[in-house]
């Protein structure tokens, strides 16, 4: 969302508008300031919290990448920014050269990681595209050459050009396309999205609760890991829908079943190596 909100910065500057010049400031710097403070945060962990080389994964990227649109969007909506963002391009330069070697480094010595997250390898693309965009920016380079830039830039162009043709060559080595990209396994969400998504139910079913609007959502479903966890809605005597009862930490109550057995052995059932010909009854009574 932060790279997003300095995107719509660069659209709203314009001389058209009287006070879209303040407006495009402030949606910048709303996503430019929370981006920055998140990388210096990035790589904190990474020099304080001792981590398993499994769990760097291409998203990484996303982080100096971010950095780097920040630094070519803000001299575009002052030219006073050009200082700020040259710390910006510094930043963002350094976290792409440490990850990039680090993702190759994984990929020769280790598995590689899952195949759905296979496409977030285009950040090696993506990386010093925007370098090279944000580094015009800054510099305000005047034409020089054929391609109107000078030789850093147009190296880092290159560069991502080049990159681009290897993965273009992995789909021959079934690396790429070999099955579709999901946005569930970006930067590892599983955990935090298996911790969350049964609150964030509860709290749904509340609220709908509160606002008696149940019956047109009789039912919800949540996506946890790829299978379908289905909280359905209970019918009273007169038909309505009617929310399942939540217990104080936010999870769905499950209705009681008493469980009766008919049997000479208890603790045994039926088949079981100590049954002895009496087979153990089990009877399941119906949810009150």
């Amino acid at each position: 969302p932060f790279i997003v909100l300095c995107i719509f910065a660069n659209a709203a500057s314009t001389s058209e508008c009287a006070g879209c010049d303040t407006l495009a400031k402030v949606i910048f710097w709303v996503g430019a300031g929370p981006m920055l403070v998140l990388a210096f945060v990035r790589v904190a962990d990474m020099l304080a919290v001792p981590a398993d080389e499994e769990s760097l994964n291409p998203s990484w990227l996303v982080a100096p990448v971010g950095l780097f649109v920040a630094a070519s969007v803000g001299p575009k909506i002052d030219p006073s920014y050009r200082e700020v963002m040259s710390f910006y391009f510094a930043f963002a330069f350094m976290m792409w050269v440490i990850i990039f070697v680090l993702m190759f480094s994984r990929r020769l010595r280790l598995p590689s990681v899952e195949c759905r997250m296979h496409p977030q390898y285009y950040g090696f693309v993506a990386a010093p595209a925007a370098a090279a965009s944000a580094y015009i920016a800054i510099t305000g380079s005047s034409p020089l050459g054929a391609l109107g830039m000078d030789l850093f830039p147009r190296v880092l162009t290159w560069l991502g050009l080049g990159m681009y043709c290897v993965l273009t060559v992995t789909y021959w080595r079934a690396f790429l396309g070999a099955c579709c990209f999901s946005m569930m396994v970006r930067a590892h969400l599983r955990r935090v999205l298996s911790r969350n998504l049964r609150l964030a139910a509860a709290r749904v079913l509340t609220l709908l609760r509160a606002t008696a609007c149940v019956p047109p959502l009789c039912g919800v479903f949540v996506h946890r890991a790829g299978v379908g966890l289905r909280v359905p809605c209970r019918q009273n005597g007169a038909g309505a829908a009617r929310v399942p009862r939540l217990h104080a930490h936010g999870s769905v109550a499950r209705p009681r079943v008493r469980v009766h057995r008919n049997s000479k052995h208890h603790g045994v059932r039926a088949g079981g190596p100590h049954a002895h010909g009496h087979a153990a009854r089990w009877r399941v009574a119906q949810p009150q």
